[in-house]
């Protein structure tokens, strides 16, 4: 039994050593130079302004290969600070690729150059890229970001982009959301929902009728989710943000913002190849007002090569939310079992309300992500190890949470807003080891209760790296600390995380600066704006737990009055003193004026009948 063991771990170790090996020999460099612009497009009729790359919008779908090394030069031309993430990325050993701004870079300012480097080596699957600055990937610097496997069959493989679209840039839909005269934080409602970037003349052109393919979803909206439903072509899941899954058919399919799936499509037997529609659909639960010129939802013909779609399209059908798969259900490929039990447990409690200036704010744990004055790498790199666990160097306003080399982390998120939330994690992906369910009444708070929980916690968790959690519930996840780095975790919401509703891992920063330095342009593109490359979360490296000068969120709403309330109040009651006063008053001068009328008239007619009026 010892020497058939022995031989099985001597064969594993070859077939590991020889895959690697392969990768290396299929590797290659895949540059690209991109160029950003604002050019005008109307991709559902109406122009507007959008982020073109080297001119062109949409933007191109990046193909590559595991084991290839990424290398993308960006060039900002807007009149913008931005940056760029690949959504999904672990970004092991790059921590500098990563992307989110004032996270693990500067920004690229106008007229500034950003490289980002690294290699595909550990993950395949459905990714995407996007701006991680403000909202800026709502007008339209996005795209679909596919690593596939040297065995992938390129021409049954396709992408799809699906998003919510607005009709004015974000820099001009910000001014008027977060701000006062908006304070119960009501999103601004989609203009359109697109297909591939387009909202007319929609179509999946195949190459073949009686064929397999691979159809890969990306939901790359600011706001709402959707889902895709075809009645007559059953949907194998095969993966979810780039987890290859146990095969699971459905025909009805949800995607949130930031989530990406793969389907598994068979056209060979039993399908009506003359009538084949894939319908798409706004969750319009997530509105908070529908306007009549909404499209919720369209029909999409499926045609094939030299064949016309059809003039006349069918309406989509009443949904059948009955049909849908949970991703609970889901699980990985591999069967890969539930982590053990958490070393930490950290707790977000959802809620949104307002501070002091009126607007309406995002909070974890009434916390809500403000950015730090340098970014939160910057200040890892350069604290003194002493003080590299000391939570107060990285500011009072980012909900940081620093972790444990290798510890399991599990993350409970209780939802205390009637909104549904799709949260994301940088760096990792993670196991969903509980949830509550969609409920027809989720008007009543269900916060996570350990000792019952509402559904059996699976032994092989599905993972994924974006997950939702549903209005007035909560959601539990778990991942191992083993990737050292500085990773956001935000609500993929886009309008949510501008309103701060975001946490950071600061995760092994022992390790991280030890085998981290910061690179020319990370430091040139920071100092080029002023922004210091040393210190902690204020930028003071003199004293590391001074955070004077600090960003801050504004204050609470204090309980009660301030003096400007009790002004208000002395003013409002004097003014309606004042007036009340002024109606007697007004009163009573008519009373007399027209008394002394009805007399001097009384009199004269008297008088004019010889009646003595004494």
């Amino acid at each position: 039994m010892t020497s058939l063991h022995s031989l099985h771990s001597l064969l594993t170790f070859f077939i590991v050593c020889l895959s690697q090996i392969l990768v290396h020999v299929h590797a290659r460099t895949v540059e690209f130079d991109w160029t950003l612009d604002w050019i005008q497009a109307a991709p559902d009729g109406f122009e507007r302004p959008v982020i073109a790359i080297n001119g062109r919008w949409p933007p191109p779908a990046l193909h590559v290969t595991h084991g290839d090394r990424v290398v993308v030069h960006v060039t900002n031309n807007l009149d913008q600070d931005t940056s760029l993430h690949f959504h999904g990325l672990f970004q092991r050993g790059s921590i500098q690729m990563d992307g989110p701004a004032f996270i693990t870079q500067c920004p690229i300012p106008p007229g500034g150059s950003y490289t980002y480097d690294f290699v595909v080596d550990d993950q395949m699957g459905t990714f995407w890229y996007h701006a991680h600055l403000g909202s800026q990937y709502g007008d339209g610097f996005r795209g679909v970001f596919v690593i596939h496997s040297p065995e992938d069959d390129m021409e049954r493989d396709m992408t799809f982009i699906v998003s919510d679209w607005y009709h004015d840039p974000s820099s001009k839909i910000m001014p008027g959301f977060m701000t006062r005269y908006n304070p119960m934080g009501n999103e601004p409602i989609p203009d359109a929902i697109l297909f591939n970037d387009y909202a007319i003349n929609n179509s999946i052109v195949l190459p073949e009728k009686s064929s397999i393919y691979t159809w890969r979803f990306v939901n790359a909206g600011l706001f709402v989710g959707q889902y895709l439903y075809s009645p007559s072509i059953p949907f194998n899941i095969i993966e979810v943000d780039g987890v290859l899954t146990k095969p699971k058919q459905s025909h009805l399919i949800y995607i949130s913002a930031g989530q990406r799936i793969a389907l598994q499509v068979n056209l060979t037997e039993n399908v009506d190849h003359d009538n084949l529609f894939l319908y798409q659909y706004l969750d319009d639960t997530m509105l908070d007002t529908i306007p009549s010129e909404l499209q919720l939802n369209k029909t999409i013909p499926i045609t094939f090569a030299n064949n016309k779609p059809p003039a006349d399209l069918p309406p989509a059908p009443a949904l059948d939310l009955s049909k849908l798969v949970d991703e609970f259900e889901l699980t990985t490929r591999e069967h890969t079992p539930r982590l053990p039990h958490y070393d930490t447990q950290i707790t977000f409690n959802v809620t949104m309300n307002n501070l002091i200036d009126g607007v309406n704010y995002a909070f974890f744990n009434n916390i809500t992500y403000t950015r730090p004055n340098i970014p939160v790498l910057s200040t890892v790199l350069t604290a003194p190890k002493d003080l590299l666990f000391n939570p107060a160097i990285y500011g009072t306003n980012i909900n940081v949470n620093i972790l444990k080399p290798n510890s399991i982390v599990e993350i409970v998120l209780n939802n205390q807003d009637p909104g549904r939330h799709p949260f994301h994690i940088h760096g990792h992906n993670f196991q969903i080891i509980q949830k509550s369910p969609i409920r027809d009444d989720e008007t009543d708070e269900l916060p996570y209760d350990e000792a019952h929980p509402l559904l059996p916690i699976p032994a092989f968790p599905i993972v994924r790296d974006t997950a939702i959690v549903e209005p007035n519930g909560h959601l539990v996840i778990r991942f191992k600390a083993d990737n050292p780095g500085v990773w956001i975790f935000h609500c993929h919401v886009n309008w949510h995380l501008d309103q701060g509703l975001a946490a950071v891992f600061v995760e092994d920063p022992v390790a991280l600066q030890e085998s981290t330095t910061m690179t020319d342009q990370y430091k040139s593109i920071c100092l080029a704006q002023d922004i210091p490359i040393k210190g902690n979360a204020a930028g003071n490296s003199h004293d590391w737990l001074d955070l004077k000068g600090l960003n801050v969120q504004p204050t609470p709403l204090p309980n009660g009055f301030i003096w400007k309330g009790y002004l208000a109040m002395f003013l409002c009651t004097a003014i309606a003193i004042y007036g009340f006063w002024s109606i007697i008053q007004y009163g009573l001068l008519n009373v007399v004026e027209d008394d002394e009328i009805v007399v001097k008239n009384l009199t004269e007619l008297l008088q004019s009948h010889d009646i003595p009026t004494t």
